[in-house]
């Protein structure tokens, strides 16, 4: 197979790097090379940039014409290279590593290129992009973008009293310490998302389970989600008359607010600021037993940090403690002893 690219009346902007590729669904393989056109240089419109922090930057200065003797890069007024994290290569490439803020690295850059006349006083002049044009009346051409860099949140470790114990208040904060605004927080128990409503009180159920991977968290469907699918499930079931299936979405439907009630913890979300997110327990229980994460996000990306709770105290099963056990094939009632809860205890079923 061959493949080819025509140009009629070939112009000076259609100087330029192109590149052939070829995929056959397993591979790929690519070639590119330079094509330049006798004429007056010229620099080619330059999209601006938008880059992660703590990444590298890699953008090409778009030249066209011939001859051209060199390619500079300008930055703030000062001609690149300027430090160890910055080169330019030969073909007019610049790149930048490990892209930060607090560096300098935002802003506008220039790129120029000179013919071979210029002298070498002339080729070290520094434009900027407001008046390259003045500072180098003598530079073929020149262009710039502005590039701008976008911070990932940053979560300030927190850790949590292991002298808790039942009846006591407890929070939990959560700041980003740095990242840009805005940032959503979310707050999960054991994966499972704590759904506030606008008051900060938590809702009648858990939220999607965080399934963190090695890229962008993801939180999977809930169960009020699924219920939500089953429910529009048992209407089509309804609708095309099939009672079965109707009654079984209906008792996943009883179950599901069943357990959402059982989801209950009394914990309330306030939001202190738009950089950083409290949960509030008002009365420690020992089921507040757990591991809890903060979750942030933004344009730029996320960042977690998980902490475990353990409430000392007695707990009591109530009237829910019995249950029915089968012993050597007889039933036998049984109950839950009071037991101190922490890192050395355990509940311990006691006959009677």
């Amino acid at each position: 197979m061959i493949s080819y690219v025509n140009i009629s009346q070939t112009q000076v902007s259609d100087s330029g790097l192109y590149r052939c590729s070829a995929d056959n669904g397993l591979a790929q393989v690519s070639h590119q090379a330079q094509i330049s056109v006798l004429g007056p240089i010229q620099v080619k419109p330059m999209a601006n940039l938008t880059v992660l922090a703590s990444t590298s930057m890699r953008v090409r200065c778009p030249v066209a014409g011939h001859p051209v003797a060199e390619i500079q890069w300008h930055h703030n007024g000062r001609r690149l290279p300027a430090n160890h994290r910055q080169r330019v290569h030969e073909n007019g490439t610049l790149e930048v590593e490990h892209m930060e803020r607090s560096q300098g690295d935002e802003g506008e850059y220039v790129c120029v290129a000179l013919g071979p006349a210029q002298s070498q006083q002339q080729q070290q002049q520094q434009p900027t992009a407001a008046s390259a044009g003045q500072l180098l009346p003598s530079a073929q051409a020149y262009g710039s973008l502005h590039v701008s860099i976008k911070v990932r949140p940053t979560i300030e470790p927190f850790a949590i009293s292991r002298s808790l114990r039942e009846g006591q208040r407890a929070s939990i904060m959560c700041t980003i310490s740095s990242g840009d605004l805005p940032i959503s927080i979310s707050w999960f128990r054991n994966e499972r998302q704590l759904v506030f409503g606008p008051d900060g009180q938590q809702q009648a159920a858990f939220g999607g389970q965080l399934l963190a991977g090695a890229g962008s968290p993801q939180v999977a469907p809930s169960d009020e989600q699924r219920g939500q699918q089953q429910q529009q499930q048992a209407s089509w079931w309804a609708a095309s008359g099939e009672p079965a299936q109707v009654a079984a979405a209906a008792g996943g439907q009883r179950e599901q607010a069943a357990a959402n009630e059982s989801a209950l913890l009394g914990v309330r979300m306030s939001r202190v600021s738009d950089y950083s997110s409290s949960l509030l327990f008002e009365s420690l229980l020992a089921q507040h037993s757990a591991n809890y994460t903060c979750l942030a996000r933004n344009e730029a990306g996320w960042a977690s940090h998980q902490a475990p709770m353990v409430v000392q105290g007695e707990y009591s099963a109530g009237a829910a403690a019995r249950a029915s056990l089968r012993v050597a094939g007889r039933p036998a009632a049984c109950r839950l002893a009071r037991a101190a809860i922490n890192d050395r205890h355990r509940v311990a079923p006691v006959a009677t």
